[in-house]
């Protein structure tokens, strides 16, 4: 079998050409020059160096990369009341510290390896298919894309619910007519999908002053509470002691807890948009898993510091419970309350747009894989946006809105939660199956130290699953559903020819291994040596 080198050295010769070798240097992935090879899954931005010559370079850093993680995450301590007045105030708080730790923070390191060494649009499904093949990684796609796109459903009627409280009452036809409700909720949708139609290299630079407005009515709470804060409240049981919940809750609790620190994975579906993978991923994905934390533990520890005992019980995220909006009054006033209120509008808003940018790459990776039709990898000419895929994600929400969706949070769970622990098991399996892959950045354990490492997810994934499935028998029925429409839909597309064919000369290429100008008449010889 021939080398990369060789192929590109060979199809230089035949076109009269010679193949341009760069050392592995960190630079060769930020700067590459107009004669280097080109990047079919790269958005670039053309530039120009002192010495004139014009470069082309990815549009996404750590602060974007962070930004897009955090709102796909969390986006505001939004239906997080719950945790400190159900299971208590020391509980609720250990298990919002526990769990990033145990969950966040090892799915982000797997992230930000094979992100390195696999820097694509597809993420996830690349690592998983390169692990195990076409059909586990169309499950990964299409599992985690299920998952993402009915959450997505949900922040238009969050957003209509708290707008509804400004600009009509209870009796008011806008909020009893069904079909216009509908129309409010589409409109908001096209309005949160157009900058993904328009914007990669501001996408970053918008979340991150929006994530200044949405956290800063918080930390004005923060400081409120400060005065007020008794930090032996911390220690005191719930109002009728422990446990303050029952079995059932507790499964409730722990799928909630989930669901909050679940999407660190998601910045992988955009790994070919991302300067510099090796160090983008690990700075940005650990600033996004700090801003998480932060956004829970601050309001709610301070809040608890400050409330009574008695208070505490009252709060909640469900119709007829005390939230942030309510929680704030006590402290700082109607204003105050206002302010949360604008700021969970932009906030969910900030959530649909990040779901969204993620859910359309990971939709054209799968295209431009060969999973999906190549009418899905279409990039819009001057933006270099996945409009195709984005329109398909936007059509998919527009028909699910009209849903109820209060009781998908088990659904999502187990799809979403099944995903993660299949990228985990990918990754170990790569450590021991391809031990000299190339992995700029590398968690620094061996083999079996990374194997101890994720038990601890791994385990608790299983028991995300097992409530997921145990939460109610809709929900049972509904994820065995989910399960066989993965697997049909893998045999009809490939019945209609669809075929997984990652080229990974290309993420090498982009990591400075090789750099050719123009690589594209040795496709079908690469693809018939390898």
């Amino acid at each position: 079998l021939k080398t990369e080198e060789e192929l590109v050295a060979n199809a230089m010769q035949e076109s009269g050409k010679k193949s341009v070798k760069t050392p592995l240097l960190p630079e060769a992935n930020e700067c590459l020059s107009e004669t280097n090879f080109m990047s079919p899954s790269s958005p670039w931005v053309m530039s120009k160096t002192e010495s004139g010559s014009i470069v082309k370079k990815r549009t996404l850093g750590v602060c974007a990369v962070a930004m897009i993680t955090y709102f796909n995450v969390c986006g505001g301590p939004w239906g997080s009341e719950n945790f400190v007045s159900e299971a208590g105030p020391l509980p609720g708080l250990v298990g919002l510290l526990l769990i990033p730790l145990l969950w966040g923070l090892p799915l982000s390191l797997v992230t930000a390896e094979l992100s390195s060494a696999f820097p694509d649009d597809g993420g996830y499904s690349i690592w998983v298919g390169e692990a195990f093949g076409e059909f586990w990684a169309f499950q990964e796609g299409f599992w985690s894309w299920g998952s993402g796109v009915i959450d997505n459903a949900l922040y238009p009627t969050l957003v209509f619910q708290i707008g509804a409280t400004f600009f009509a009452d209870g009796e008011s036809e806008l909020i009893t007519n069904e079909w216009y409700k509908y129309l409010v909720k589409v409109a908001l949708a096209t309005l949160f999908t157009l900058p993904n139609f328009f914007a990669v290299l501001y996408m970053g630079k918008y979340m991150k002053w929006m994530a200044v407005f949405v956290m800063a009515p918080f930390l004005v709470f923060a400081a409120m509470c400060i005065p007020h804060a008794v930090p032996s409240r911390l220690l005191e049981p719930p109002s009728g002691g422990y446990p303050a919940v029952s079995r059932d809750s507790w499964l409730q609790l722990v799928n909630v807890l989930y669901w909050n620190f679940s999407g660190f994975d998601c910045a992988s579906t955009f790994a070919g948009e991302v300067q510099q993978p090796w160090r983008t991923y690990p700075l940005g994905l650990l600033l996004a898993l700090l801003l998480t934390v932060s956004s829970y533990l601050l309001p709610l520890s301070l809040g608890v510091m400050a409330y009574t005992p008695e208070t505490i019980t009252t709060w909640g995220s469900d119709p007829g419970e005390c939230s942030f909006s309510c929680i704030v009054q006590g402290i700082g006033g109607e204003w105050l309350s206002l302010w949360i209120l604008i700021a969970g509008i932009a906030g969910n808003g900030c959530m649909f747009m990040a779901e969204m940018f993620e859910d359309s790459w990971q939709i054209f990776g799968l295209a431009e894989t060969g999973m999906l039709p190549r009418c899905l990898a279409y990039r819009h000419p001057r933006y270099k946006t996945p409009i195709n895929a984005v329109l398909f994600n936007f059509m998919c929400v527009v028909g699910l809105v009209y849903l109820d969706f209060s009781d998908n949070l088990a659904i999502n769970n187990f799809f979403s939660c099944g995903a993660a622990m299949l990228e985990i098991i990918a990754f170990l399996y790569l450590r021991v199956s391809r031990p000299s892959l190339k992995r700029p950045y590398r968690l620094p354990l061996g083999t079996f130290g990374s194997a101890v490492f994720m038990a601890v997810p791994l385990l608790l994934g299983f028991f995300v699953l097992f409530s997921g499935c145990m939460n109610s028998w809709l929900s049972f029925y509904t994820n065995m559903a989910g399960i066989a429409v993965g697997a049909v839909g893998y045999k009809i597309l490939r019945y209609c020819g669809m075929r997984y064919h990652y080229d990974p000369r290309r993420a090498r290429a982009l990591s400075g291994e090789v750099v050719a100008r123009n690589v594209s008449s040795i496709g079908s010889d690469y693809n018939s040596t390898t």
